[in-house]
Order: C-alpha cells, then structure tokens, then sequence
C-alpha cells in the first residue's frame, strides 16, 4: 500500500472536535482481530491522532483492514482510514499490540497549495542566487516560518505525545526541508555508536504551529539496554573481512563500482542479506542487535561524460567474532 503526496497548507487544515461518542468503525475487512483487541487498536489510533492535534467529528467515518503478513514488512498490521469532510488520516498499528506506529494525512490539493509551494521554491532559488556563499540551512531559517531547530524540537515532543517514544539519546541523523514541510530521521545513540535498530520519522508543516503530516516508529520491540561497549575486534581486521565478504557474496559484475568508504562500529539488526541464509518460510534470518563493524562503499557509475554516485552498499561484520551478518544496498 502506497503511501500518498501529503501536501499541506494552514488554509486547508479544519480543527475537528473530537466526538465524545465512540467513534463507529466498519471491521468487516479485519474479522481475523477479535472484539478486544479491536477495542486496544482503536483507542491506540485514537490517542495518537488526538496527540497530534487532530481529532474526530462524530460525523466522520472509520474502516479497519486487515494487513497480513507480507515478505517486505513481516508482521501484521490493522490499517485505520478515517474519512471525513475536510481530508483523511491514515493509522497503522501492529496486530497484536506493540510498540509500532504510523500516522499520516492527506488533505485535498488545492490550486492555492500549489501556487504556495511554487512561491516559496521560487523565494528560495533567488535567494541561494543572491547570497550563494550562504549555507542552505541558514537560507531556510530564513525563509520558512519556523527555524529548523524550533521545528525540530516539536518533532521530539510530538514522538513523545503521539508515539510514546522518549528521544533523550536519540539524535536527529538527518533532516530536510521537502514541499514545505521539515523533515526528521531520528536515531537512539550509546556511547557515541549508532543503534542503527530503530528510527523515529516525523513530518511537519512549516505553516501555522508545526501541524503533524507524518509521523513513523519503527520499533517493534523496546530497545536493548547497554551498559558498557564490549571488547571488539581491531578495525582494520574488520574491513579486511569486509572486503574478502564483498568479494565473496556480492555480485561480480558491480563490484568495480564500488570504492570503500568508512567502517564504523554501530549495532545492526543482522539480515543476513547476500549471504542467502533463509528460515524455513524463506525469509532472510533475523537476529537479536548486535555490535557490528559497518563497512561502507560508495557506488559511482562513471561515462565519458560524468560520474554517477548510487546508493551505498553496506556490510555488515560481527564486530566480536568476525561472523558476517549481512548488509543493504
């Protein structure tokens, strides 16, 4: 299920009361899910949407469906649509109960919508025109309503309000500014190493007071507690075993394009990927965190006339015992 262009504008937001009857929802696509655990889904939906400054008219209405497990997202997941007169919102929530959480909304595009986001693209261009020694985030700060760091700290508080995940240790490991909206990507951090397990991604409106337009917990279970980093092997050792596991698993033919990076200690979830190592159901084997040398190699494709860089490929070596783990791509 595509997830759809969420285009915003202050104009087009209606304020819903929340009803204060139960709102009524059509289960009819999710009869695997019993009476109970409808009860706990719905009023976890319902408590993120409130959380993030939306609520429901008693005259909207609600579908539930039933998504089973599939090979890209192996778990289950119930999929809320709440209909009503100004837009939609979107709530996902694992099936059972658990810790992951999505919301997202869509309301109309309108011509003025449009016309907005084209203004302020213009605004900018002439501005990274008039002053191009001038950084791109002092350029924002400057032409969007609220600064990046105000928008980021009401990124964390939504996380908080909305997806019951506390941000303390976690840092923002990449942002952007896309249609209007600021865009956040955060991580958990120990001891200065990536626990690259789990992200909390959240999408804000620029316009009015920072209004939610996405927010996406990945975590599916709580995140293991560490008190100290353990005895690793050597670095260098780690990217000799990167480079003969490349060598060994990764296709023959793309491997000239590829140029090592950097190798830095973080926690993985192993995926095995490359390595073909599948359960019995054909899934790629999964595996408890574990601390991993991370290789990373750039991807250029290079013409007559230009380089192209791709996506980088990533290998994953069990930074205690040299195992690998896998990668991505």
């Amino acid at each position: 299920m595509k997830v759809p262009v969420i285009l915003v504008l202050a104009a087009t937001v209606v304020q819903i009361v929340l009803a204060d009857t139960p709102l009524p929802v059509d289960w009819s696509a999710s009869q695997q899910v019993s009476v109970d655990q409808r009860s706990e889904l719905l009023k976890q939906a319902l408590t993120a949407v409130e959380a993030a400054g939306y609520s429901i008219p008693s005259n909207m209405t609600a579908k539930a469906e039933f998504l089973p497990e599939r090979d890209s997202e192996p778990f289950q997941e119930v999929f809320f649509t709440l209909q009503g007169p100004s837009g939609k919102l979107w709530v996902r929530c694992l099936y059972p109960i658990r810790k992951w959480l999505k919301l997202y909304r869509d309301w109309e595009a309108t011509s003025v919508a449009e016309k907005s986001g084209e203004a302020f693209a213009r605004r900018l261009a002439d501005a990274r025109e008039e002053h191009p020694t001038t950084e791109y985030s002092q350029l924002l700060d400057r032409l969007a309503e609220h600064p990046r760091r105000e928008a980021e700290t009401r990124a964390r508080s939504l996380a908080g309000s909305v997806g019951g995940v506390d941000l303390t240790g976690w840092q923002c490991v990449s942002w952007s500014f896309d249609g209007g909206q600021w865009v956040f990507h955060f991580q958990p951090f120990f001891a200065g190493h990536r626990l690259k397990i789990d992200s909390v991604n959240v999408r804000l409106s620029d316009a009015g007071d920072l209004k939610l337009c996405e927010y996406h917990n990945t975590m599916l279970e709580s995140l293991p507690a560490y008190d100290r980093v353990p005895d690793v092997i050597d670095q260098a050792k780690a990217q000799g075993l990167a480079d003969k596991y490349l060598k060994q698993y990764y296709r023959r033919r793309d491997r000239p394009s590829l140029t090592f990076s950097t190798n830095t200690l973080e926690v993985v979830r192993p995926n095995y990927y490359f390595t073909n190592k599948y359960d019995e159901k054909g899934n790629w084997l999964t595996n408890w965190p574990r601390w991993s040398w991370t290789a990373q190699y750039e991807r250029n494709f290079s013409t007559n006339c230009f380089t192209i860089s791709g996506t980088p490929v990533w290998i994953y070596v069990d930074a205690e015992t040299g195992e690998m783990l896998g990668g991505t791509e």
